[in-house]
C-alpha cells in the first residue's frame, strides 16, 4: 500500500512540474525566467507547443511579467524547433547565447536578421539553425564560438564571420557553400567537411592544426597552410577530387596517413 502511494505521489509531482514548460507567456511567446535578480528570461518552447507561430518571427528585446521587465538573453534549446511556418526571424541585440537546436529543422526559415549592434551574442550552440532555407548569414562582431551550428542547410551559399572568433568548428554537408574565410583567433580547423561546392578556404595564421578528415569531399582546387601550422591530421584533404596544389610548410612536423586519399 504505501509502495503504491509513493508511486502515485512521484507521478503526481512529475505531472505537475511537466505541465507547463514554461514560467509565462508575453505576446504569444513562452519565456523561463533565467535570472530574477538581472531580470533575464529565456524565451521558450511551451508546453502546448507553436502550433501557430509562422511568417516573420520577430523576438523583443524586454518583455513583461507582472509588471517586471525582463531582457531576453537567451533563445533556448529547441524553442523553435520544426517550426516551418517561419520564414524569418529577427533575433534582438540583448541575446548573449543561441542554445542547442534552437531553429532547427525550421525547414521555410531563409532570413536570420541579427539587431544592430548585436555585440551581446557570444555563442551560437550546435545545430541551431540546421536543415534550415537560409541562402546567406551575417554573423555579427562578438560572437567567440560557433559550434556546428549550420550544418545541413541545403541553400547555404555564404556565411560571413566575425573578424576574430575563439572557436569555430563544424559547419558542413552544406551542397551550395562556396566560399569560407575563417577568422583570426582559432587555432583548430575542423568539420568543413563534405561542402561539395567549396571552392575557396582562408585559413588563418593562428591555426595550429588541421584535424582528421577536416576538409574532406569539398570542391577545393588549391590550399595554402599557413606558417604557424604544426600538425595535419589523417585524411584532412581525402576525396577533394578537383584539388591540385597545396602548399604546406616547414613548421608542418606530423602528417597523417592517407592525407589525399580519393584526390585523383
Amino acid at each position: 500500500m504505501k509502495t503504491k502511494f509513493y508511486l502515485s505521489l512521484v507521478a503526481m509531482v512529475f505531472a505537475a512540474l511537466t505541465a507547463s514548460a514554461e514560467d509565462f507567456m508575453y505576446n504569444g511567446l513562452a519565456y523561463n525566467i533565467y535570472n530574477e535578480a538581472t531580470h533575464s528570461v529565456e524565451v521558450t518552447k511551451p508546453a502546448a507547443g507553436y502550433a501557430n507561430l509562422g511568417g516573420d518571427l520577430v523576438i523583443p528585446k524586454t518583455v513583461y511579467h507582472n509588471g517586471i521587465g525582463y531582457a531576453i538573453i537567451m533563445i533556448g534549446k529547441r524553442a523553435f524547433e520544426k517550426c516551418t511556418a517561419i520564414t524569418s526571424v529577427t533575433i534582438p541585440s540583448s541575446v548573449q547565447i543561441i542554445d542547442l537546436y534552437a531553429f532547427y529543422d525550421c525547414t521555410n526559415l531563409a532570413t536570420i536578421n541579427f539587431a544592430q549592434n548585436s555585440t551581446a551574442l557570444e555563442e551560437i550552440k550546435g545545430s541551431a539553425f540546421s536543415r534550415t532555407a537560409i541562402t546567406s548569414v551575417t554573423i555579427p562582431d562578438g560572437v567567440k564560438r560557433i559550434n556546428g551550428a549550420f550544418t545541413d542547410c541545403p541553400n547555404l551559399t555564404t556565411i560571413k564571420l566575425p573578424n576574430e572568433m575563439e572557436e569555430l568548428v563544424h559547419i558542413k554537408y552544406n551542397p551550395k557553400l562556396t566560399t569560407i574565410n575563417l577568422p583570426n583567433g582559432i587555432d583548430v580547423l575542423n568539420g568543413f567537411n563534405n561542402n561539395p561546392s567549396l571552392k575557396s578556404i582562408t585559413i588563418p595564421k593562428t591555426v595550429k592544426r588541421i584535424v582528421a578528415s577536416a576538409l574532406e569531399n569539398t570542391g577545393l582546387t588549391s590550399i595554402t597552410i599557413p606558417s604557424n601550422v604544426e600538425k595535419i591530421e589523417a585524411g584532412a584533404f581525402a576525396g577533394c577530387k578537383n584539388l591540385t596544389t597545396v602548399t604546406i610548410p616547414n613548421t608542418v612536423t606530423t602528417i597523417g596517413g592517407a592525407l589525399f586519399s580519393g584526390c585523383i
